[in-house]
């Protein structure tokens, strides 16, 4: 199967806010940190993941940046 059609499985790296009492585990900062994002009072990091996807899949991806972030 093509990554097209994996897509809607495909969870993107994101913050979330967490519930009045909830903490963070060190290990959420770490990988906030190691993706250059740094959390702020009552977030985590949700890691990047699929859902659903064959464990033999391999994904390919394409970016091609915008000038606003290569001219930074």
């Amino acid at each position: 199967m093509q990554t097209l059609g994996l897509l809607s499985s495909y969870v993107a790296g994101h913050r979330r806010r967490l519930r009045p009492g909830q903490r963070r585990s060190d290990e959420a900062a770490r990988n906030a940190e190691a993706v250059g994002i740094q959390l702020g009072d009552g977030e985590t990091w949700v890691r990047p993941h699929s859902r659903g996807v064959p464990e033999d899949a391999i994904l390919t991806f394409s970016w091609n940046a915008p000038a606003i972030v290569l001219a930074r």
